[in-house]
């Protein structure tokens, strides 16, 4: 999966590139409280820590690190998925959201579940936990 990811990656930031729509803070909390939406947070564990999860009520982001995404984390089964990471696996009929620390991991892993696994319903939380932790306490809750 390396070099397909490479490949996917190759045109993330290029002219020719479809980027990944994005979406905002209000509109994530919101469907993170209706429960409409997977959030997959691809900061590496020990960011995750030091700031906390995104989390609104009992929704919270999902830690998938970018490395183990780009490894395929997205191809595995939804039992080892869920196994090595504590959530279930999203499928490929509801929407995804991946988050990181500024929006640039979260648009890579972005591009490996569009075109290494098939997710269609894609999109980008640039501001992602910058921008959430500059309106949420650290290890808060998003009203």
């Amino acid at each position: 999966l390396g070099a397909a990811a490479a490949r996917a990656l190759s045109g993330a930031g290029s002219a020719g590139a479809e980027p990944t729509p994005v979406i905002g803070f209000e509109d994530l909390v919101e469907r993170m409280r209706k429960g409409t939406v997977a959030v997959i947070d691809v900061r590496n564990e020990d960011e995750v820590r030091a700031s906390g999860a995104l989390m609104v009520g009992d929704a919270v982001a999902l830690t998938v690190p970018l490395p183990r995404v780009l490894e395929g984390a997205l191809g595995l089964s939804d039992e080892e998925f869920e196994l090595e990471f504590g959530g279930p696996k999203p499928s490929m009929q509801e929407p995804v959201v991946f988050s990181c620390r500024s929006g640039v991991r979260s648009e890579q892993a972005a591009q490996v579940a569009r075109h290494i696994h098939g997710y269609q319903d894609i999109l980008n939380y640039k501001g992602s936990a910058l921008d959430w932790f500059s309106r949420v306490e650290p290890h808060g809750k998003a009203e």
